[in-house]
């Protein structure tokens, strides 16, 4: 546990960052930079109309105290700024005169981020405040929580912000990286909606030529991907999830022979099947009732398949996993005493960062010193029009979901990805359209590692890149005879990325993960379920935020080779340090802190004014904690001096979804729509805001998918296309100056 007097440091040592920041989100940005050494000043007062949120956020921050009317009003801080972050609404933006437009000339080289809480258009972009339950409505995520009735589901936690968050600071480091480069200062929006983006890529598909597969919203999808009640009444996820992880936890369990059913008829596929799932899930459950829950985890962790125990918060943050993974760290608050609280999830080996302390003083209203100029001279002609990252090479040696999205969201801005893939590609091509939403800006090489010759074409790779993503079990480059060591000796520059699960050290660090795994370890199932039985969400929280992080830690690692000392480093992220992160809020403790909610089966939200509620043609959310707003909008609706606000869902029911949100609105209640599941895509706000376009897959035609994750006010990213396996071997090989071999397809 690090304390007070720890020295700062970090690969931002020197950037200087204004922050006008009301949502939790955009605070997170700032915290995260904070944490990576920059001096981040944020404006106090800005957000003094919005409940005080958690203190923690604003840990490593200076403050200042300026009346936030108009960008001239904080000229003297912009000035000597290297990134200004906003999430005012567009309309709110405007009127203050700080969009990039009107910074600009204040500091012409400055990096622009603006994280608005909804999208930067349409008719809700400026109406709602910031609220998580109206972001998952508006933008689809409550349509797709698993529910036993066909409805909108709420979270009990932000699933949004930290992903928005590490989103937004890695778009904010990355326009850092392009100025070291170029000298350009540049603006990015990475709004709520880019974040839905990122959690959502694999579930909001549509398929304009064929049917896409959609795993529903059923809480108990497919039997290699489900919770399970063992025979000591414990609950169990077993995450199984592609057919051949399948076949090794039946071979574990002994339970082979339901491969040889009349619904299977041998082939594992057709668990995907919902009838014939149905039955292999049902045998499984009765014969998991017949020992205790440690039984069945001993015999799938002995077979390599991915499970997890339904455990507590409390089980989590006082476990090993934890502890093995510097995930908690506590510091003194003046207000509030001893803060314990998520440690920095990212971590560098030459430029490690660390979470500084509440004590960061007050800063001048004015100019506060010159910002001292990047280290390295510009290395090429300034571009304004390029994306930050254009010419970064990135080798992305990684599988399934969270490392594929950490090069996803740095092709976003502008990198090369390669996509290193065995002959027959990645086992995520099994879900060939959720594998086409998460590479879809990526060039594909085959190599087959086991090949020295392909062995000597991945050096070459490398040795040219200046990024490379892997997602391997600990010592598996070794036993490549790919070592980090040697990779880093062949190139001092390359900054290197290692995504695991549960870390790279310690009795769990060789054990396999999926999202749902950590949703279970970390405390989030059993919230969410309640005193019913944990529930899952289908929003791959965890895998997508630990990408998020990962392109954050590289994006700095990136910043610290190109504007200081030229050297590459180390970055580890893991899904079990995301776990912690994920529940920012739930796992910040002092005295006095807020209790957590809790969820239950098809949990529609904590009180009738905070609630999704089913009206004549659709569902609405509501999204108002104070009561009497909400007893005078059942008032009127009743006709009555009703006082219950108990009364306002059967109320609802005889409006329509527009009738319910001009009522609502007119009596100061919070109202939105929630987005249907069914056309989804071309839900008319989403797509005002970019949210999804048309890829042609190679094999199955036209598919809808998400655009991205961030946008830049110039540039725009490598052109979105469907591979095969080893698509563009040829044309790397030939970048490289090398032959392809025969076994490289």
């Amino acid at each position: 546990m690090m304390t007070d007097t720890d020295e700062v440091r970090g690969p931002l040592r020197g950037v200087r960052i204004v922050e006008d920041a009301l949502t939790p989100a955009a605070r997170m940005a700032g915290m995260l930079l904070a944490d990576l050494g920059a001096d981040v000043t944020r404006i106090a007062g800005a957000d003094e109309d919005l409940p005080v949120g958690n203190p923690a956020y604003r840990r490593g921050k200076r403050e200042v105290s300026v009346p936030v009317v108009d960008c001239t009003a904080l000229s003297g801080l912009l000035a000597s700024a290297d990134i200004f972050l906003s999430d005012r609404a567009p309309g709110e933006l405007a009127r203050r005169s700080l969009g990039e437009a009107a910074v600009r000339p204040v500091a012409p080289d400055l990096v622009h981020l603006w994280m608005p809480p909804y999208g930067t258009t349409g008719e809700w972009s400026d109406s709602l405040p910031p609220d998580p339950l109206l972001l998952a409505a508006l933008s689809g995520i409550a349509a797709h929580q698993p529910s036993i009735e066909d409805r909108p589901v709420a979270s009990v936690i932000d699933l949004v912000a930290p992903v928005q968050g590490a989103l937004g600071a890695t778009a904010a480091v990355a326009g850092l990286v392009g100025r070291a480069r170029d000298g350009a200062g540049r603006g990015a929006v990475v709004s709520g909606l880019h974040a839905v983006a990122a959690l959502m890529v694999t579930m909001m598909l549509e398929g304009l030529d064929e049917e896409v597969f959609n795993p529903g919203k059923a809480t108990q999808p497919t039997p290699s991907w489900r919770m399970y009640q063992a025979g000591d009444e414990l609950w169990f996820f077993l995450a199984a999830l592609t057919p051949e992880g399948f076949v090794r936890a039946l071979d574990g369990l002994d339970r082979l022979d339901l491969l040889l059913i009349p619904e299977i008829a041998g082939d594992p596929a057709r668990i995907q099947v919902p009838e014939a799932g149905a039955v292999v899930g049902a045998v499984l459950q009765d014969h998991f009732r017949t020992q205790p829950r440690a039984h069945w985890l001993a015999l799938l962790q002995d077979a390599q398949v991915p499970c997890a125990p339904a455990a507590t918060r409390e089980q989590w943050a006082g476990g090993n996993i934890v502890a093995g993974n510097g995930g908690l760290v506590t510091r003194a608050h003046p207000s509030f005493g001893d803060m314990t609280m998520p440690d920095l999830p990212v971590r560098l080996s030459r430029d490690p960062g660390a979470v500084g302390s509440f004590a960061g003083g007050e800063a001048t209203s004015g100019r506060a010193g010159t910002r001292p100029p990047d280290a390295a001279p510009a290395r090429e002609t300034a571009s304004p029009d390029r994306l930050p990252l254009h010419g970064i090479r990135v080798v992305d040696l990684s599988s399934f979901l969270a490392g594929p999205s950490t090069t996803a969201f740095l092709a976003q801005h502008g990198a090369d990805v390669v996509k290193v893939e065995p002959p027959a590609g990645d086992p995520y091509r099994t879900y060939s359209i959720s594998y086409l939403a998460v590479n879809q800006r990526k060039r594909s090489v085959a190599l087959d590692l086991r090949r020295e010759t392909d062995r000597e074409t991945f050096r070459a790779l490398a040795a040219q890149a200046d990024v490379l993503v892997e997602n391997l079990r600990p010592g598996r480059l070794e036993r490549l005879g790919l070592s980090a060591e040697s990779l880093e000796k062949a190139n001092p520059a390359l900054v290197h990325c290692s995504v695991s699960a549960f870390g790279s050290t310690g009795d769990a660090a060789d054990l396999p993960g999926f999202d749902p795994v950590f949703q279970c370890l970390s405390g989030l199932a059993v919230a969410q379920g309640g005193a019913s039985a944990p529930i899952v969400t289908n929003v791959a929280v965890h895998d997508t935020g630990t990408g998020a992080l990962s392109a954050l830690g590289i994006a700095a690692a990136l910043y610290a080779r190109f504007s200081g000392h030229g050297l590459g480093q180390r970055v580890h992220t893991s899904l079990a340090q995301t776990a912690t992160f994920a529940q920012f809020d739930q796992f910040t403790e002092y005295p006095g802190h807020p209790d957590h909610l809790t969820g239950a089966v098809d949990f529609p939200g904590p009180h009738p004014g905070r609630r999704y509620h089913l009206c004549r043609d659709g569902w609405v959310a509501l999204a108002c904690d104070q009561r009497d707003r909400v007893v005078a909008m059942v008032a009127a609706l009743s006709n009555s001096a009703q006082r219950d606000p108990a009364e306002i869902g059967a109320l609802l029911e005889a409006l329509t979804v527009q009738e319910a949100i001009a009522t609502a609105v007119r009596h100061g209640v919070p109202a939105c729509p929630v987005l249907d599941r069914e056309g989804e895509m071309w839900d008319e706000y989403l797509r005002a805001n970019g949210f999804g376009h048309v890829v042609r897959h190679h094999r199955h035609g036209r598919m809808a998918v998400v655009r991205g994750f961030a946008t830049w006010s110039s540039g725009i990213p490598r052109e979105s296309a469907s591979t095969e396996p080893g698509d563009h071997t040829a044309e790397i090989l030939a970048e490289l100056g090398r032959e392809q071999s025969a076994g490289g397809q």
